[in-house]
């Protein structure tokens, strides 16, 4: 196991929405949003790396986290994850 995580890996991990328009929301608000937690926490950003994208196809630079951070990424995704289908309930039409 690596000692690092991404924020993509843990929506994997936690089998949520991927690869769709909602997948993709989730995945830009849950990285800003733990971004700014590790900002709060470090006061500087997260260190990023290239890793392979999911197509298989090139790679993709994230940004890392230790895997100490799996719960608060964790906790962090799924609570974006809830706001996000919150706006596909008011407005459905938006992730088409």
């Amino acid at each position: 196991m690596s000692d690092k995580t991404t924020v993509p890996d843990r929506i994997r991990a936690l089998g949520l929405e991927q690869g769709t328009p909602a997948g993709k929301e989730l995945a830009w608000r849950a990285g800003a949003a733990v971004r700014d937690a590790w900002r709060k926490v470090t006061g500087e950003y997260p260190p990023k790396g290239n890793r392979p994208k999911t197509s298989g196809h090139g790679s993709h630079c994230f940004a890392l986290y230790p895997v100490a951070w799996v719960e608060r990424i964790d906790r962090i995704v799924l609570e974006v994850a809830d706001m996000v289908q919150a706006d596909r309930d008011r407005q459905p039409d938006m992730f088409r």
